[in-house]
């Protein structure tokens, strides 16, 4: 079962506190090479395994996406966020699962179905350290 939250907040399943995942770290998100885009985020990975995002500049959508991905065929959903309209930011925060060091990204997607099976349309992608 895919974790899903609603609002600005993302909420993932399964046990908290999880150390070791991911080392400590920024994740500094950017558009896609080639996307003329405004758009800008980050992401800070805590020693306790979890992560906060916050983005803005991002075109108005009902739904918003956040993955960690190797290739389109390879990714896992964290969960959803909704765009707010009056600070015109996307911003939560998730638990991430143990297998979170096995892949090289976040990516924030634009989403048009209501479960994906694989991201959407990238707008926002970041390296991430797997140590």
């Amino acid at each position: 079962d895919t974790p899903r939250a609603d609002s600005a907040v993302v909420a993932a399943d399964g046990p908290s506190g999880t150390t070791g995942v991911l080392p400590q770290q920024q994740i500094n998100l950017e558009p896609p090479a080639g996307r003329k885009s405004k758009a800008l985020g980050y992401a800070i990975v805590t020693a306790e395994g979890s992560f906060a995002f916050q983005a803005e500049g991002l075109e108005r959508s009902n739904r918003y996406d956040v993955w960690l991905s190797n290739s389109p065929e390879d990714a896992l959903p964290l969960g959803f966020a909704r765009y707010d309209t009056k600070s015109k930011t996307l911003a939560g925060a998730v638990q991430l699962p143990a297998e979170a060091g096995t892949f090289s990204s976040l990516v924030i997607t634009r989403q048009t179905a209501e479960k994906p099976t694989r991201p959407g349309t990238v707008v926002l992608r970041g390296p991430i350290k797997t140590r």
